[in-house]
């Protein structure tokens, strides 16, 4: 094939698409497109903002009732201390001795229990303590610190408001107290001890009552 008859060829196709691209549309009164249609563009929504008030719908909340503790108040006697030399009277705790019964040993008229018994070192006065006999005794036994140590206590009747001192019990290093300081052939009345001590490590005192008198009381 010659040269010319390619461009005779090529030259007959540009014809034909002249006339189905530009002449045709012409004729028809369409316009004339060059390019296939493109798709349009969506059109954006715009969301208008909401007006009003906004109110919160109810929130489900779970309450757990915690019951308070009860406070229970405990009361108890401090027991107050005392250094040597202070000049501060205390008072001395008494400890009730509870009497147990032995069923082999019968309750003779002179056998005396324990009833009471105070424990210190340093100088002080008892709270009253009642004696429901009509006789007891008062034993007491001191542990010295050093050489100079020193004991005495009075035995008070308490009257009312009044009080009446009945017996002083004074302690030696060394000496043997007579026994009859111990026996007090009175009772059914309220007593305290007004004790005076130096340089002690302890003193123990206890007071005791007639067995036979416990069923009684």
């Amino acid at each position: 094939m010659e040269k010319r008859d390619i461009i005779v060829i090529l030259a007959a196709i540009i014809v034909v698409l002249i006339m189905a691209v530009v002449v045709k549309p012409i004729i028809t009164g369409q316009p004339v497109t060059f390019l296939p249609d493109l798709p349009a563009p969506a059109e954006e929504e715009i969301e208008e903002p909401l007006t009003g008030t906004y109110s919160p719908g109810p929130v489900d909340t779970e309450i757990v009732l915690t019951p308070e503790p009860t406070i229970v108040s405990v009361t108890s006697e401090p027991i107050t201390t005392l250094q040597a030399g202070t000049g501060v009277d205390i008072t001395p705790e008494v400890t009730p001795v509870t009497w147990q019964p032995d069923p082999d040993n019968p309750m003779p008229a002179i056998q005396m229990t324990n009833y009471a018994e105070i424990v210190g070192k340093y100088t002080g006065s008892t709270a009253p303590f009642r004696i429901p006999t009509p006789y007891w005794e008062l034993h007491y036994n001191v542990t010295p610190a050093d050489t100079d140590a020193a004991f005495s206590m009075d035995v008070k009747e308490k009257i009312g408001k009044d009080e009446k001192t009945i017996r002083t019990l004074t302690w030696k290093e060394g000496k043997d107290p007579d026994p009859r300081e111990f026996r007090f052939f009175e009772g059914g009345k309220e007593y305290f001890l007004d004790i005076s001590t130096n340089q002690l490590s302890e003193y123990r005192i206890t007071i005791q009552i007639p067995l036979k008198y416990i069923r009684d009381i």
